[in-house]
């Protein structure tokens, strides 16, 4: 058996429910595993999301890792900002 780890990025889509809650976040990545014949393996994949509280709840019982590059991007944002506004006062 080989249990080597591939990365790859299965999909990428627009979320097309109106409300981004864990319940609908939950459901839309069922029915698009389900697409790839992949659903009974949820529990076995793991998956790469930003900080939102509702990917986090929608995959509680998954393993999830958290993406390094989000919280960059938010670090440089919020440090960026501050000394735009640091400036604004001088």
């Amino acid at each position: 058996m080989n249990l080597n780890l591939i990365r790859l990025i299965l999909v990428a889509v627009d979320f097309y429910m109106r409300k981004k809650t864990a319940e609908n976040v939950s459901l839309s990545i069922d029915n698009l595993l389900h697409e790839f014949n992949l659903r009974l393996y949820r529990d076995e994949i793991p998956f790469v999301i930003d900080q939102g509280s509702n990917l986090k709840a929608a995959l509680h019982d998954n393993q999830i890792t958290h993406c390094y590059w989000h919280r960059l991007n938010n670090i440089l944002k919020d440090t960026f900002k501050s000394m735009i506004l640091t400036a604004g006062h001088s």
